[in-house]
């Protein structure tokens, strides 16, 4: 499965929000990388990678939450739901990978999908509500 390239298809037309997404695809794109390294890949650094997954989804989560209430986006509770659904599979990977349970083309898979559909599906969806 391929890195994700960020191009100008996933712009929803806010500014910080754009941002925030392409920080995301450089930290997927980290996690993909340390999970395809050639000299092998330790439990240590998909860890740390993991972690930093989770830490910038819970970042992005909650901004974007906060922006769509602001505007009183009225598919909130549906978007948040999603991106609760997102959020437990992250952390069900933290619990496998701990207890040496984890597919790493699993992980890689969910997210490599997950990211760019949401995007061009659920989060296009804000581009008309303006800027952050």
């Amino acid at each position: 499965m391929p890195q994700i390239i960020w191009n100008d298809s996933f712009s929803i037309h806010n500014d910080e929000i754009d941002e925030q997404h392409k920080q995301w695809v450089a930290i997927i794109n980290e996690l993909y990388k340390a999970m395809n390294s050639d000299e092998g890949v330790s439990k240590e650094v998909i860890v740390q990678a993991l972690k930093s997954v989770e830490h910038y989804t819970r970042f992005h989560f909650t901004d974007e939450e906060a922006f769509m209430r602001s505007v009183n986006y009225p598919d909130y509770d549906a978007h948040k739901k999603l991106h609760e659904e997102l959020l437990k599979t992250v952390e069900k990977y933290m619990d496998d990978i701990q207890h040496d349970r984890i597919d790493v083309d699993d992980v890689l898979n969910v997210l490599t999908k997950w990211f760019p559909n949401h995007i061009l599906k659920e989060d296009m969806k804000l581009s008309s509500y303006g800027q952050h």
